[in-house]
């Protein structure tokens, strides 16, 4: 989030519509943050958030074509 949009409300309000849609069926709630945006963990942690280290894997469009497509033809 950028600094000039810090402290409006709008994460608490967003954060707030997200529990009261997942509170009546007791849904787990979760998502992700930098491990670097100590400014994103202190809030997830006033609101009651458990903050828990894991690991993420994350393809690129780069990387996913190939995957796909397979390796490109190096015939002559």
């Amino acid at each position: 989030m950028r600094e000039q949009a810090r402290n409006l409300g709008v994460g608490a309000r967003l954060m707030s519509a997200i529990a009261a849609h997942a509170a009546d069926d007791e849904l787990l709630i979760r998502w992700g943050a930098e491990m670097e945006n100590v400014d994103a963990h202190r809030f997830y942690r006033r609101i009651g958030a458990s903050l828990r280290p894991k690991m993420q894997a994350i393809w690129t469009a780069r990387v996913v074509r190939p995957s796909i497509h397979g390796p490109p033809d190096t015939s002559p």
